[in-house]
């Protein structure tokens, strides 16, 4: 009897770690595609939603950037994961529909800005305002 409980102990980890693997395979490096709009935080509300004032619309590996009406269109370097936006060099993490643009400014600080597009499983709830943070 102790035996086979030691088997099933062992057997357990092991399962797990192959359900882990499997998921880091399915889970590949989505393409960096779509349309992306910023997220826009209320301090007082505590909530984001998004803004259709600035929109990042990227198609293979052009991205047409519209803000309040001013059009840019840019290269992305998918090697070093940047983008030039408004003479700005950003680095851009893309995670499942969640895009965040990085840049260091000259106090050692950074900004950080966010977008998301429809590829977000949560994707209405920041149309709708109800992402709290």
């Amino acid at each position: 009897m102790k035996k086979l409980k030691k088997r099933y102990l062992f057997i357990i980890p092991v399962l797990l770690i192959f359900i882990g693997i499997i998921g880091i395979f399915l889970h590949k490096e989505q393409p960096l595609e779509g349309t992306f709009y910023l997220v826009v935080s209320d301090s007082a509300s505590r909530t984001k939603t998004i803004s259709n004032n600035f929109v990042i619309e990227v198609d293979n590996q052009i991205a047409i950037i519209k803000d309040n009406g001013k059009i840019e269109q840019q290269k992305i370097n998918k090697e070093d994961k940047t983008i030039c936006i408004f003479d700005k060099q950003y680095f851009y993490n893309y995670n499942t529909g969640h895009l965040t643009l990085t840049r260091k400014m000259s106090n050692s600080e950074f900004e950080n800005i966010e977008f998301v597009s429809d590829a977000s499983p949560i994707f209405e709830s920041y149309k709708k305002g109800k992402v709290r943070y």
